[in-house]
């Protein structure tokens, strides 16, 4: 790999860290929550919340991602349409707020990600590109230190203003690694956002 690539990029959720499993344990955290706040069963499910929130969630980003509506109005609406859809009278905001709270106590590596990385940072210049807002990745990355301490360069999509599978965005991190796309290796699990993105921009894929 050294020999091929001067700068390998990592992707950081559900690729170096769990984001999937921690989505859903804090889902069912939230569920539980809510049954004891509103001191009565809650008319869906755990595994129902998991994937009515999944299915708005994804929506939500797409259409964040293309400028049709605002960060706040993601956070409040991922979960105001659950909440509408079952007659639960509950501050969206609130449920938001408290979602990401529990969240955060969830996160953690996908295994052999640590070792995957530190290896190859041996050998070559690493870095990390991520969508997602950029409070709650820089608080993963200031939780995986490691990750952001061995990075030559850090691309959040909301600090840059786009977000991947943009070609500005891509065009933007191969600056910032200071070398040009056919000698870049990009590591990610989305098909639409990292390969796709990673191709479009000349670089290599994995």
């Amino acid at each position: 790999m050294a020999a091929a690539y001067d700068f390998v990029y990592f992707d950081l959720d559900d690729t170096l860290l769990d984001h999937r499993s921690a989505e859903q344990n804090a889902l069912a955290d939230l569920h539980s929550e809510l049954s004891t706040q509103l001191e009565s069963a809650l008319p869906f499910s755990v595994a129902q919340l998991q994937h009515e929130y999944h299915e708005s969630n994804v929506e939500l980003w797409r259409r964040y991602s293309l400028a049709e509506i605002t960060a706040d109005q993601l956070r409040h609406d991922r979960f105001a349409t659950v909440l509408f859809r079952h007659g639960l009278s509950l501050d969206p905001m609130q449920v938001s707020r408290r979602y990401m709270e529990c969240y955060a106590t969830h996160w953690s590596t996908l295994p052999g990600a640590t070792e995957a990385f530190d290896t190859i940072a041996q050998k070559n210049q690493v870095g990390i590109i991520t969508n997602g807002f950029a409070s709650t990745q820089r608080e993963k990355l200031e939780r995986f230190a490691s990750f952001r301490d061995a990075s030559a360069a850090i691309v959040i999509s909301e600090e840059f203003g786009h977000m991947k599978p943009s070609r500005k965005l891509f065009d933007h991190a191969s600056a910032q690694s200071g070398c040009s796309g056919e000698r870049i290796l990009y590591v990610g699990d989305s098909w639409h956002s990292d390969v796709e993105g990673g191709l479009n921009a000349g670089w290599s894929v994995a």
